[in-house]
């Protein structure tokens, strides 16, 4: 049927009729999406739904696979020498993920294509010797510390002044063994070592046979009981008693104080 012009008029010009109009369609017929797009409600919707699908899939499908064999299913944002940086599939626009390079084993990303992750971490077990090891071994030299105690430790011998240098020369020796521990450039840990050990042995001996004579000292003056020597031997007793308990107690210390790998 034939409308007439003023009809015409008046819906064109009621705008607000045919907003509603549409908004009761859109609500009635169609799928809304957060980006203000729409899919109408008919057969092509679970065509539209599946598209969707298979955009996410390619766009966040990248596959890590570590070492341990676990995998996890990611969307990779960068890929360097150190880490490999990538965002969760079920958190696209959460937080920026990283992992060790060294712990991944490869990355399979969504188009098919595969990456194996070579780090730079080394394996230092099965390396004989870093660069600067190699380097001083050939190019090693004495310390200060190994010629002092050298010094101290043979004038202790030809002089008879032992009681003062041997004590320095001990303390020294562990000094320069862990001078050469620390620096792979020092050689000289064996004669230090060798130096040590005979001084501790030397303080070892001392203590045990001053605390032997002192005891005797003390037995011996008990049968001298009335004589003119009576009271005499108590006393060198008591003091070499004193003097090897006091070098006993100075080699227990020193152990003590010293890390078992420097003994």
């Amino acid at each position: 049927p034939t409308r007439s012009k003023d009809r015409l008029l008046n819906e064109e010009t009621i705008p607000f009729k045919s907003v509603d109009v549409r908004r009761n369609f859109i609500e009635d017929n169609t799928l809304a999406s957060n980006d203000n797009s729409y899919f109408f409600m008919d057969d092509t919707h679970s065509k539209m739904i599946s598209r969707e699908k298979n955009t996410l899939s390619d766009t966040c499908g990248d596959k890590i696979i570590l070492k341990t064999g676990d995998e996890f299913l990611v969307k990779i944002i960068e890929v360097s020498d150190k880490e490999i940086k990538y965002k969760r599939c079920d958190n696209i626009n959460g937080p920026l993920y990283s992992i060790a390079a060294h712990k991944v084993y490869m990355i399979e990303y969504a188009n098919g294509i595969k990456e194996h992750i070579v780090s730079e971490v080394k394996d230092i077990k099965n390396t004989p010797a870093n660069e600067s090891e190699v380097k001083a071994s050939g190019d090693k030299k004495y310390s200060a510390t190994y010629w002092l105690t050298w010094i101290l430790f043979v004038i202790g011998f030809f002089y008879g002044i032992s009681v003062f240098t041997w004590p320095a020369a001990l303390f020294l020796a562990r000094k320069a063994r862990r001078e050469i521990k620390q620096n792979p450039k020092l050689k000289g840990k064996l004669e230090m070592g060798m130096i040590m050990y005979f001084l501790l042995f030397v303080y070892t001996l001392a203590a045990t046979l001053l605390i032997i004579f002192g005891i005797l000292f003390i037995i011996v003056d008990q049968q001298l009981r009335g004589s003119g020597l009576y009271g005499l031997g108590t006393v060198f007793g008591l003091l070499f008693l004193i003097m090897g308990i006091s070098i006993a107690y100075f080699i227990w210390w020193f152990i003590k104080t010293t890390p078992s790998d420097e003994l």
